[in-house]
């Protein structure tokens, strides 16, 4: 069933805001194709669509059916129960409909364990890159695996993979490719950031260490009285 709401005219087109049929609830999670999933925070007027490597603010435009919010580049479509995400107009998230467990709390995630350093000075060696459209990410390169940070987003944490050239990172859905001062990031097949150049090259500080315990001084003997 699909719920409509105020229709508003313009000069040559309606545009009609079609929500979920369970719009009355902030958010809505969709799961999609190869076991891909999103949320998306429904407002007058806009969308917040949450992936796993940012968070993008979508205003609604003008659709012909259902309902659509882009900037520009990322289109969100969604009717009824039903939703498709477009980058630069290649599809990226297809066939996705509401999750049954709408807002269910995510388990805690357990820890990943501390990644040995990639330097030779021993320290991690972080990377901030500038890529098209003013995107912009940074990645923290250790000896074992990559931690990348996209701004509000969750730390994704990648492992090391083969690579023909460059250095490669993946868990299989999402990975980093770099070489020299480049980098590009693909999610599935699409290429999500490319054209990155590093912007600036750091290390991180190493974690003092707690200052060593004084010696025990030893207790002086009482002196022998004098009559």
């Amino acid at each position: 069933m699909v719920r409509f709401g105020v229709v508003t005219g313009f000069v040559g087109w309606v545009v009609v805001s079609v929500l979920p049929v369970n719009a009355q609830q902030s958010s809505v999670l969709y799961t999609c194709d190869q076991g891909r999933s999103f949320e998306v925070e429904y407002e007058a007027g806009a969308a917040q669509v949450t992936l796993p490597l940012e968070i993008l603010a979508l205003s609604q435009v003008v659709s012909a059916s259902g309902a659509r919010y882009s900037d520009g580049r990322t289109t969100l479509y969604t009717q009824g129960n039903e939703a498709f995400i477009e980058v630069d107009g290649q599809r990226t998230y297809s066939n996705c409909v509401i999750a049954d467990d709408l807002l269910s709390p995510a388990p805690t995630p357990t820890p990943p364990p501390t990644p040995q350093p990639l330097s030779d000075s021993g320290l991690p060696l972080v990377v901030n890159y500038q890529c098209n459209y003013n995107r912009t990410f940074q990645a923290t390169y250790f000896s074992e695996s990559v931690e990348l940070r996209f701004g509000a987003a969750p730390i994704l944490i990648l492992p090391p993979v083969e690579s023909g050239s460059g250095t490669r990172y993946s868990d299989g859905r999402v990975t980093l490719s770099s070489q020299g001062d480049e980098a590009l990031i693909e999610v599935g097949e699409s290429i999500v950031y490319e054209n990155c150049v590093a912007q600036e090259t750091t290390t991180l500080a190493p974690t003092p260490a707690a200052p060593a315990s004084a010696p025990a001084q030893p207790v002086p003997a009482p002196v022998p009285g004098l009559w």
